[in-house]
């Protein structure tokens, strides 16, 4: 017996209580998708959006929610690609085919020309049935690979980590530490979560705006203030941290992680060039991976992009999808 599914229309505003309470059900679930990293880009990005949010429902229990907006008749998900790495619905791997009927059905009430949903993973249920049933109710549907999100098992040990990546990558790790730790007297990781303050984000934004002329580009003062609030918000929780390099008592690289859940997810970085020859970046980095596993975390996710450091630490592609649908 199929059970009876219900789908009612939500106010974002009240929704935090049951938003979350879904998200504590599943493993299968990213900081992105929480309310309170939602709210924070609406109140920052999305004064424009349309907001619909539908909870759905099985025996009176709320099983998932669809996050969704309309901005010039397009209907995607609360968000955007710059500051999501993921994007889906809440509760996605709870729900099926069914599930996805239903809401779709209920979305078809509002006034839009094509759906646009972006930084599906490949493992979400929404990826693999969506598509299909978009396509049955007679929409046009593309789907094509957006990006990657690679991301490491992580070994029960530092050194059993490293010597499980390909040889070559891990004679060069293993040369570039040891050259750093003989070129200073004091190597250090600091790391700052709770205690943060002001100036280390100050100094985080600073060795991540130097360190690239297109991250320079990207740290607009809109994006910059999503930054500090951000920061503030997910270090008092205990979810982000802050991991500093520091030789000989200078920061001279730097990066931002989300502990959440069983992973940790390296979200930005950033490094003094004057120390470019000496890999500070790389360094920091690995040592962010080496925190992840004494920590016990099972995977750590490099998040969105194809950069070359991730390979050179183990990292394995995992596709990023976007679904278009036009009706």
């Amino acid at each position: 017996m199929v059970a009876s599914i219900s789908i009612q229309e939500i106010d974002f505003n009240n929704a935090n209580a049951v938003w979350d309470g879904i998200m504590s059900r599943t493993t299968e679930t990213s900081i992105f998708q929480t309310f309170r990293w939602q709210k924070l880009w609406l109140e920052h990005f999305g004064q424009d959006a349309s907001l619909i949010v539908l909870q759905l429902e099985k025996e009176n229990s709320p099983i998932g929610i669809a996050p969704m907006m309309v901005s010039n008749k397009k209907l995607s998900f609360i968000g955007s690609t710059d500051v999501f790495d993921y994007r889906d619905f809440i509760g996605a791997h709870h729900l099926d085919l069914n599930d996805f009927d239903a809401i779709i059905e209920r979305l078809k009430d509002w006034d839009w020309d094509e759906i646009n949903l972006q930084s599906i993973p490949e493992d979400s249920p929404t990826y693999s049935i969506l598509p299909g049933l978009l396509e049955s109710l007679g929409m046009a549907v593309v789907v094509k690979e957006e990006d990657v999100a690679p991301i490491s098992i992580l070994q029960s040990d530092w050194d059993g980590y490293v010597s499980e990546l390909p040889r070559k990558y891990r004679h060069e790790l293993r040369r570039k530490i040891r050259r750093i730790e003989r070129s200073y007297d004091l190597v250090e990781q600091e790391i700052v979560s709770e205690d943060h303050s002001d100036e280390d984000t100050d100094e985080f934004l600073e060795l991540m705006k130097s360190s690239s002329s297109e991250k320079l580009e990207f740290l607009t003062p809109a994006r910059e203030q999503f930054f500090r609030e951000m920061v503030k918000l997910f270090s008092a929780s205990g979810d982000l941290k802050m991991h500093f390099l520091k030789l000989d008592g200078n920061r001279v690289a730097s990066c931002i992680a989300f502990d959440y859940g069983s992973k940790y997810l390296l979200y930005n970085s950033g490094f003094n060039p004057s120390y470019y020859s000496d890999s500070v970046g790389l360094i920091n980095k690995a040592y962010c991976i080496r925190q992840a596993i004494d920590d016990g975390r099972q995977t750590f996710d490099f998040l969105r992009g194809a950069e070359r450091y991730k390979y050179d630490l183990g990292a394995e592609n995992r596709s990023l999808f976007e679904i278009v649908a036009r009706r």
